[in-house]
């Protein structure tokens, strides 16, 4: 499938919402977390990282800009990245590696999953952005 990357878009928010909320929810840092109150925690996190001038690029087949193969969050002032994202059927594929390069030179990192075989680039920094479960 040929992709193509684009800004994201308001209509995108529900998709990247739900799967940075199903592919991070085996972090040691939200294991037992409410499902619910998770899902509503990362909503939170994109929004903020936005407001903060973060970007969401979104990776969509070349003909369809609406279906999502894949996206990526990341500030370029701090050249740092938030997560990224990419369907399992088109891993392995550079659709994570295109992303990323597309956010500008990346030196750190603020989400950290273990459950991944996939280890940051040599020299990448882990700065935590977030804070979990902070009660108002």
């Amino acid at each position: 499938m040929p992709v193509k990357l684009r800004p994201f878009a308001e209509s995108d928010r529900a998709y990247v919402v739900s799967t940075w909320h199903r592919n991070y929810s085996t972090a040691p840092a939200v294991v037992g977390a409410e499902r619910e109150a998770w899902r509503l925690e990362v909503g939170r996190m994109l929004a903020a990282s936005l407001a903060c001038g973060a970007e969401c690029l979104v990776a969509c087949d070349e003909d369809d800009a609406d279906t999502i193969v894949g996206w990526a969050l990341g500030d370029r002032k701090s050249r740092t990245l938030h997560f990224v994202y990419v369907r399992a059927e088109v891993r392995e594929t550079g659709i994570a590696r295109r992303l990323v390069e597309a956010l500008g030179p990346i030196v750190a990192y603020s989400c950290q999953r273990a459950n991944t075989r996939k280890r940051p680039p040599k020299g990448w920094a882990f700065r935590p952005r977030f804070t979990l479960g902070v009660a108002s």
